[in-house]
């Protein structure tokens, strides 16, 4: 719907409304599809870093019909306050670009204390340059935005089965 209130001398005000569905989401999903996750009998708990919310929305509903505990932060300094208060975390997705502290600082936080648990880099920068600096900083892996389902779950799998 698109509809407008107009007051002589005043001006206008235009409104209108688009549906939301939910689901709509998940298009970034390609059609090849589902990976087989060997940890399905092992509850894995997974830290999700993300500013963005829409993002944490896709992410937590991709991983929503596999065996995860999601905890969840908007900035690096909540990550690396749940990373210190639940050391039963064994995988962090962290986003680099937020507020407070930058997924990079976050990350080199999380590892002074906890070097064993891996940390993806969730990233727009998706160029070969980007992923070796990425690398370099410490991540063990990284996924490029927009999120592609296979993708994610393809680097989940790899180091669950690590875990």
């Amino acid at each position: 719907e698109i509809w407008l209130e107009s007051e002589p001398n005043v001006g206008s005000t235009f409104y209108f409304t688009l549906p939301y569905q939910h689901d709509v989401l998940t298009i970034k999903e390609e059609h090849s599809t589902q990976t087989t996750f060997r940890a399905m009998n092992e509850e894995i708990t997974i830290l999700l870093a993300e500013d963005e919310e829409y993002n944490r929305i896709f992410i937590e509903e991709i991983l929503d019909d596999k065996n995860f505990t999601i905890l969840t932060a908007e900035n690096g300094v909540q990550a690396v306050d749940i990373a210190k208060n639940h050391p039963e975390i064994q995988f962090i997705l962290m986003d680099i670009k937020m507020p407070v502290m930058n997924g990079i600082e976050a990350s080199k936080a999380i590892k002074e204390f906890n070097k064993e648990v891996p940390i993806i880099a969730l990233t727009a920068f998706s160029m070969e340059s980007d992923k070796t600096h990425l690398i370099n900083q410490g991540f063990n892996d990284y996924v490029a935005k927009p999120i592609v389902k296979r993708d994610l779950m393809q680097i989940i799998e790899k180091y669950a089965q690590k875990i």
